[in-house]
């Protein structure tokens, strides 16, 4: 299995959480923000950064609370 970078639209979404998780920010948000489906935006991302849009963005919020 060959690694494969993330793509743009994944990176946008996860620059937004990174940008406003002290906000009211949800996975919609997220997909919304990288042009995709909210289920599809999911398996997306959780196969390119190894967890779902919503563990990453409450991990986000912990690791600067």
């Amino acid at each position: 299995m060959v690694f494969a970078p993330p793509a743009r639209h994944l990176l946008r979404a996860k620059d937004l959480a990174d940008a406003r998780y002290a906000e009211p920010l949800d996975v919609d948000d997220m997909a919304a923000a990288a042009g995709l489906l909210r289920a599809h935006f999911s398996r997306e991302f959780r196969r390119a950064f190894g967890e779902t849009p919503h563990v990453y963005l409450l991990t986000r919020r912990l690791e600067r609370a």
